[in-house]
């Protein structure tokens, strides 16, 4: 790889890869609202899964169930700030608000299945 393409490649992904800037437009009233929603929703279903999630932690002694659930709802919670950081991509925050989803469903099924 010669250095101009390693310079063009670094230049690709700061633009790609970046958080919103204060001169940046301000992203769809609409959007952002359904957004910041499901966002709300995923928290709000997170707490309560949470909590089972504890409680299950408490009451079982099965080796894998704490790392597994614990790294599921982390990769959720990443998720969802992914999301609401690249509010100005068109289908970014999205996906990650169905992968949180399908990690919130993945922590609810493990926990039921303890």
């Amino acid at each position: 790889m010669t250095r101009d393409t390693t310079r063009t490649t670094k230049s690709a992904a700061k633009t790609t890869f970046r958080l919103p800037r204060p001169d940046d437009p301000a992203p769809n009233q609409r959007r952002l609202m359904g957004i910041c929603g499901w966002a709300a929703a995923l928290g709000i279903v997170g707490m309560l899964v949470g909590l089972l999630a504890l409680v299950a932690m408490v009451r079982t002694t099965v080796g894998w169930y704490s790392p597994t659930v614990l790294a599921v709802g982390l990769a959720g919670i990443l998720s969802t700030i992914g999301a609401l950081a690249s509010v100005h991509r068109h289908r970014l925050p999205w996906l990650l608000l169905g992968a949180a989803s399908a990690a919130l469903l993945t922590a609810l099924a493990l926990t039921l299945s303890v």
